[in-house]
């Protein structure tokens, strides 16, 4: 197989030249050749991309791997607008700038939880669970709809 290009109006499978359209509709119909073609091509590309952004290979490796499996549940009402590369580069730079926001998140906060953690006797345990209860549901709602929908999501649903 050639060495995939930037220029993604061309993709190769074997001998034969692929569109971005012609990948598409394979992608569309559930095709995994389709599918293996996209992911042979641009995986490499955006760990190496997603790696610049968070500094961590791993982390790197599963957020290319999250933006093809979206890729593939969506593929029946992908609806792009651009390329299939500029698709997944902006996909893969959305999820790695999410996840930095997500850590620093978790960094502002772990030391506010280790404190509560630390102050908490056993008789006031439950009345220190029953305040963070209550903070938790008010910057709950606070959120909007679809925020509060993903936030929701990734504690209950995993």
């Amino acid at each position: 197989m050639p060495v995939p290009r930037a220029d993604s109006r061309t993709r190769y499978s074997g001998q034969q030249t692929l569109t971005d359209a012609d990948l598409l509709s394979g992608l569309r119909r559930g095709e995994t050749s389709a599918f293996d073609v996209i992911f042979r091509e641009w995986y490499p590309r955006l760990v190496l991309i997603a790696d610049r952004l968070v500094g961590e290979r791993q982390v790197a490796e599963d957020l290319a791997q999250e933006v093809f499996l979206e890729l593939w549940r969506r593929r029946e009402s992908l609806a792009l607008e651009t390329t299939v590369h500029a698709y997944l580069l902006q996909s893969v730079r959305n999820r790695s700038l999410n996840h930095l926001r997500h850590v620093h998140v978790r960094r502002r906060s772990v030391p506010d939880v280790i404190e509560m953690a630390g102050s908490s006797t056993p008789a006031d345990a439950d009345a220190v669970a029953a305040e963070l209860a209550v903070a938790i549901e008010g910057a709950m709602n606070a959120l909007s709809p679809r925020c509060r929908e993903v936030f929701q999501m990734s504690r209950e649903r995993g």
